[in-house]
């Protein structure tokens, strides 16, 4: 059984878009090649001898025919079929090298064992190089490589994976003389001494008749078929070797596959780092948003911690009135009445547990010639309580204090460090509060920011001094009333209720003349309000993430393109369709994790600062990072994708003659 067995092959190309504007290439050509021949293909320039050595290579597929190799009908096998008959068969060396331009000299030679075994065989890599006398440039690049020198390294390449046939195309067109007869002397000794089966395409008449065989083609046809000196066919009559077709998955070539993106990002480091860079800001983005997010979110529960879940507020307020809108409205403020009426109900009700009234101004303090304007706040002693308002130093008033209107204060960070400029202790020294003296009892701790602006710029007098000493009112700005538990708060406002709208006199038609607003309630609508906040900061730095993956899939079709003869060149020496689509999937794919890597670092790092710096709430959660690391993986296979199925689906002919 012949290697190979051509009948009747024919190869017409479509001149552009009219189907009626066709090229003949080849016209009915039959040719068989035994085991161990060393057949020259000559001819002119367009005769058809480059197209017939691509059929034979199973880069082109003919028109029409029957091409059989080693008894397998190649027109009827799969594309991933052929790729492995080509794999395992052939070895290929090109007229113009096709080496890869940044890699080395034996990485060059063992890709085709990557792609075949999933594995390298360094031994045999280096023993192949040495016998082309390669074995002092193994680690150069082409570019620093004479033009023999690269012919050697395809060479190598083609003989790596022990192939049966060499297709040599015009091996020594683009060398000198002494160069030339260097090469194919080692194409010879190769071809006797390993019983290789050796085609070359030539025009040179002295190269050709070296061969043991000369087939000669014009316009297509084969006009001449001679054979020149005997050659020997030791395996004729042997089996063929077995060609395996099997597809397995293979962890090594998916190892060696992710080694040669890594190579191929490195090589284009700032084009690659650019690429990086949408997918940087974007996971930034996403986590700094969401931890920022969720510190304010946690500065709010801790407002809401400190006020209370199960705590209320009553403030006056002007009525609604329904009916005639000629109805003379009227309000009774929060008096004194008031609170020992609710004094009252609190000690007596089960769902009531304390309660403090306020009054809230504006005043001016002074202190040894320092003046400052604060918000001037009376409240009760239970305030301490309700509030968390407790002291760092010394103490809060207490009821006695508050009964007798006594002049003694509780200070905030902010006061204290306007009036107290040399920081001594405030405790048991008197400022003046509206030209008064009060005796400082207490100093708050710093509480930072809330909603209302500064926590920490106020000072705390007893209410009853406040009302009567100093503002000269007869009512209350503000009841903070606390209720057994959560459970019982909405009872317990219904207790007040009922209590202040007795006391104010409010007809039935009439609404309240007072508001309560509930701390709970309040707290479940922060929550929503901070859940959806957080969704629309999600969304927005997800965009750019969107964004990101916009720009990595521009540079790997434009990668593809610059890398279209890469691309051809690695089908031709065994790489499958599959195999590209993986290597430029997993580019991509890298692409974005560690841009999502960088970005989580960098939102971490930013977060510190912020921290230490300003003083910022950043509250890093671990889904935050998860999401925007899958989201940036995620980016990465999706964007990538479009391109890698554009390279994997390359015809490796029409690659390798992109220009």
């Amino acid at each position: 059984m012949a290697l190979i067995d051509i009948q009747n092959v024919s190869k017409i190309y479509q001149m552009g878009d009219d189907p009626k504007n066709i090229f003949t290439a080849l016209d009915k050509v039959s040719l068989s090649i035994d085991k161990g021949e060393y057949v020259a293909i000559i001819g002119p320039s367009g005769s058809g001898k480059s197209t017939l050595l691509q059929i034979i290579g199973l880069l082109d597929p003919p028109t029409s025919g029957s091409y059989k190799m080693v008894g397998y009908e190649t027109t009827e096998l799969s594309d991933n079929q052929v790729t492995h008959l080509r794999a395992q068969k052939i070895g290929f060396v090109f007229q113009m090298f096709n080496l890869l331009s940044r890699v080395s000299a034996k990485d060059n030679t063992l890709l085709p064992m990557i792609y075949q075994k999933g594995r390298v065989d360094h031994v045999r890599v280096e023993k192949v190089l040495a016998q082309l006398g390669m074995q002092d440039h193994m680690h150069h690049t082409p570019s620093q490589l004479s033009g023999g020198q690269q012919q050697r390294v395809a060479i190598a390449r083609a003989l790596v994976n022990q192939p049966e046939i060499i297709l040599a195309d015009e091996p020594t067109g683009n060398l000198p003389q002494k160069q030339a007869v260097e090469i194919i002397e080692e194409l010879e000794r190769l071809h006797r001494e390993e019983d290789i089966t050796l085609l070359i395409i030539t025009h040179s008449p002295e190269l050709a008749a070296r061969a043991d065989r000369v087939v000669e083609i014009v316009d297509g046809k084969i006009v001449k078929d001679q054979i020149q000196h005997t050659y020997r066919n030791r395996k004729q009559a042997e089996s063929p070797t077995e060609v395996k077709f099997k597809d397995r998955f293979n962890i090594r070539l998916w190892m060696q596959t992710t080694k040669m993106a890594l190579q191929t990002m490195l090589r284009n480091r700032i084009r690659t780092f650019l690429t990086m860079l949408g997918i940087i800001i974007g996971v930034f983005s996403v986590i700094s948003m969401l931890a920022i997010g969720e510190g304010a979110k946690k500065n709010v529960e801790h407002e809401l911690r400190r006020l209370g879940s199960n705590l209320f507020r009553v403030n006056s307020q002007w009525p609604k009135i329904k009916g005639s809108a000629r109805q003379k409205r009227t309000i009774t403020r929060l008096n004194a009445k008031d609170l020992h009426a609710l004094r009252q109900l609190v000690q007596s009700n089960p769902y009531l547990k304390d309660f403090a009234a306020t009054y809230e101004g504006k005043g001016t303090a002074t202190f040894e010639g320092y003046s400052y304007s604060t918000k001037i706040i009376g409240v009760s002693p239970s305030y301490e309580r309700l509030r968390g308002n407790y002291p760092s130093h010394g103490r809060f008033f207490n009821e006695q204090e508050n009964e007798n209107q006594e002049r003694v204060c509780v200070i905030g960070q902010t006061v204290y460090k306007q009036l107290f400029k040399n920081q001594e202790n405030p405790i048991g020294r008197s400022i003046k509060i509206e030209n008064r003296n009060f005796r400082v009892v207490g100093l708050l701790p710093s509480n930072g920011t809330s909603w209302g602006g500064d926590v920490d710029d106020v000072v705390y007098v007893p209410v009853e001094t406040a009302v009567h000493r100093i503002f000269g009112e007869d009512f209350y700005t503000f009841f903070y009333i606390q209720a057994k538990d959560e459970l019982a708060i909405k009872p317990a406002i219904k207790e007040v209720e009922t209590l202040l709208r007795s006391r104010h006199g409010m007809s039935k038609g009439m609404s309240d003349d007072f508001a309560i607003k509930n701390y709970g309630e309040m707290k479940d609508t922060v929550d929503q309000v901070s859940g959806t906040m957080l969704k629309l900061i999600l969304i927005v730095a997800l965009i750019s993430l969107i964004v990101g993956g916009i720009g990595i899939m521009n540079i790997m079709l434009v990668s593809v393109t610059e890398r279209t003869r890469e691309i051809g060149v690695r089908k031709a020496i065994g790489a499958k369709s599959r195999d590209i689509l993986n290597q430029f999937l997993v580019e991509s794919v890298l692409i974005g994790l560690v841009g999502g890597l960088v970005g989580v670092v960098i939102a971490f790092i930013a977060g510190f600062v912020l921290r230490s710096a300003m003083g910022w709430e950043i509250v890093f959660k671990p889904y935050g990072v998860i999401v925007a690391f899958l989201f940036s993986l995620f980016v990465g296979v999706f964007f990538g994708l479009y391109p890698a199925r554009k390279a994997a689906k390359l015809s490796p002919i029409k690659a390798l003659r992109y220009e």
